[in-house]
């Protein structure tokens, strides 16, 4: 009586008014340059933020350290990921007055100082026995890694 058409041509009209509203969106989304480049910018970020290599610490950091020659790894791990925690609370104060970008580059520059240093360490060494020394070492470079994540990448991204 008072009910609408439900057949195939009604769904049809509800399909391409949906196409419709989702080619606006494209446009809208890829067709002003304004739009095109925070949308790089935002996707280029997030792919920085997997590539810095935190996952491999924050995975198998315990691992790293055993291999390290270290007897407690787990609070070898706990101190590196501490790290990451106060330069994260250093980020919070510093972001504005200094900017996202000088923040960003100068994190990586300590992030690869950081695996540079880790890499040494371990080519020293590479049929393990490692020194204590050199362990302590290790975990002094994965916390700066951490610091220097939790300053630039982390929170910003």
């Amino acid at each position: 009586m008072g009910r609408a058409a439900s057949g195939p041509a009604k769904r049809g009209e509800r399909r391409a008014e949906a196409r419709g509203a989702g080619a606006e969106l494209g446009e809208d989304l890829w067709g002003k340059p304004s739009i095109q480049r925070r949308v790089a910018i935002a996707v280029f970020l997030q792919l920085g933020q997997q590539l810095t290599g935190i996952n491999g610490f924050t995975t198998l950091g315990t691992q790293f350290f055993r291999n390290a020659g270290l007897q407690n790894a787990f609070v070898s791990n706990f101190v590196s990921s501490f790290g990451s925690f106060i330069g994260t609370a250093v980020q919070i104060r510093v972001v504005d007055s200094l900017g996202r970008r000088p923040l960003l580059l100068g994190g990586m520059a300590a992030m690869l100082a950081a695996m540079l240093g880790c890499a040494a360490l371990v080519s020293a060494h590479p049929n393990g026995g490692v020194p204590r020394a050199l362990g302590v070492g290790m975990v002094a470079l994965v916390t700066l890694f951490h610091f220097a994540f939790g300053v630039s990448w982390g929170p910003i991204c």
